[in-house]
């Protein structure tokens, strides 16, 4: 019999995880830690016969919504807009998707997004935003500060655009560029929210200019000219991202927010790993045991403390855990975590083509702003991830909490599966997370309010 099931061993219990329900359930203590292959394999029968756990017979992995749905959303409910502003950036970051040192991405270069191209874009967006209860653009980059006066009047231009419409902006910086005369118009601009990397004690390793120069000191005297002369500015509008290459260096990072009294990051992220070169693999390449102890430190920091720092990493993950569906699936299994195009976001390129998001190297045509939407590429896509999720996914026992992603499948025009070592890494990831979550609930489940939708 073949079932979807994961054993979860904390402290205090055994817990099944049943993919089929998506129920964690709580096994009797009488079992004995750690369940051996053999005791996992007498609990399940036991379970099945039982009732509380179900054979897999999932045939098929489906869209949530049908492709006539989907469109609907796309003629009137698409939330946000984001501007690939600058393909340049004044910095040279080793881990930036844009450095050269990831597959078929492009490198940074002097393209840039024409202002009428912008403007277009923003009415394409609220022409397919009016059904939607407000709206939201981002500005990216490359740096979009290298384009500050550019996006002082394109803000001005939605807001003449969307009315009383809730509308807010956002731009993703390095930090390098800030001015006081930027920090000035922020200021008359609450709804506008400026996102900073800022990596910590080894920010330079990995961030720096083409010279090799560092970039945290800069950054730092900035931030302090803003607190110092900005304070609404800094404690309302600016966020910080966080970028880390272990657990061991998450650590370095929140000891390093602690010291310099700075806002816990909206979130702590790993590097990406997916279509890097030997450069990222040795950017990657921690210390198993000195990571191992640095994950156990923070998990314990987070249960016992509800540590903002560890919140702004294990927070997303935990949050789908909490809030997962309780539908039991049978023939047909919903993709439920993986985003449809544009049904988050419309990324639109520095050259008005349109694309899944701003982290793809995808080149497959999904539209512009001059024709619109490519309906019959865009269907094409979605039929190619659902039949690769048939394939490789209806047989894994976490795919209702896998964040895969449909960006991830792309290189280039072609699609491809996910590589069995990103597969497998992603596995003991969610098996960690959802033990983790097992040992909130038994020992703050006061934390789990947190992360109610």
């Amino acid at each position: 019999m073949k079932t979807l099931v994961e054993y979860i061993c904390t402290e205090k219990s055994t817990y099944a995880y049943d993919a089929i329900s998506n129920k964690i359930i709580s096994i009797s203590g009488d079992f004995i830690q750690p369940l051996t292959k053999r005791d996992s394999f007498a609990i399940t029968n036991y379970l099945t016969r039982c009732g509380v756990i179900s054979e897999n017979k999932i045939k098929e992995a489906i869209w949530i919504n049908s492709f006539s749905e989907y469109i609907k959303m796309l003629g009137g409910k698409i939330p946000a807009l984001v501007l690939e502003l600058e393909q340049e950036c004044n910095l040279r970051c080793d881990y930036c998707v844009y450095s050269g040192n990831y597959e078929n991405y492009r490198t940074h270069n002097a393209t840039a997004m024409k202002i009428d191209t912008a403007m277009k874009a923003i009415e394409f967006f609220h022409s397919h935003n009016r059904e939607a209860d407000k709206a939201t653009i981002f500005f990216f980059g490359g740096e979009p500060l290298l384009r500050q006066d550019t996006i002082k009047t394109l803000v001005e231009y939605a807001k003449s655009i969307f009315g009383s419409k809730p509308l807010s902006f956002s731009a993703s910086t390095n930090g390098t560029l800030i001015t006081p005369d930027f920090l000035s118009w922020l200021h008359t601009e609450p709804t506008f929210n400026l996102y900073i990397t800022l990596n910590g004690t080894n920010h330079d390793k990995y961030r720096h200019f083409p010279d090799s120069r560092g970039s945290l000191k800069i950054i730092l005297n900035h931030i302090s000219f803003a607190r110092d002369n900005f304070p609404d500015v800094y404690n309302n509008q600016i966020k910080f991202l966080c970028n880390v290459d272990s657990f061991a260096e998450m650590v370095d990072a929140r000891n390093f927010y602690i010291s310099h009294s700075l806002h816990t990051p909206a979130t702590t992220s790993f590097i990406m790993k997916r279509y890097g070169n030997e450069k990222i693999d040795s950017i990657l390449r921690a210390d198993i045991q000195r990571d191992n102890v640095a994950f156990e430190a923070l998990v314990d920091l987070y249960i016992n403390s509800g540590d903002e720092f560890c919140h702004s990493h294990f927070s997303d993950s935990l949050m789908t855990i909490h809030n997962r569906s309780m539908t039991a699936v049978y023939d047909c299994v919903p993709i439920e975590r993986t985003c449809q195009p544009f049904g988050a976001k419309l990324f639109i390129d520095a050259t008005g083509q349109f694309n899944i998001c701003e982290r793809t190297n995808s080149t497959i045509n999904l539209g512009n702003i001059q024709n619109g939407f490519n309906l019959e590429g865009i269907k094409t896509l979605l039929d190619s991830y659902k039949n690769i999720s048939s394939n490789a996914c209806i047989y894994c026992s976490v795919q209702r909490l896998c964040p895969r992603c449909l960006a991830a499948m792309i290189s280039g025009n072609l699609f491809c599966s996910i590589p069995d070592d990103i597969c497998k890494n992603i596995r003991m990831s969610i098996l960690r997370e959802l033990k983790l979550y097992c040992e909130i609930s038994e020992k703050n489940p006061k934390l789990l309010r947190l992360l109610s939708r």
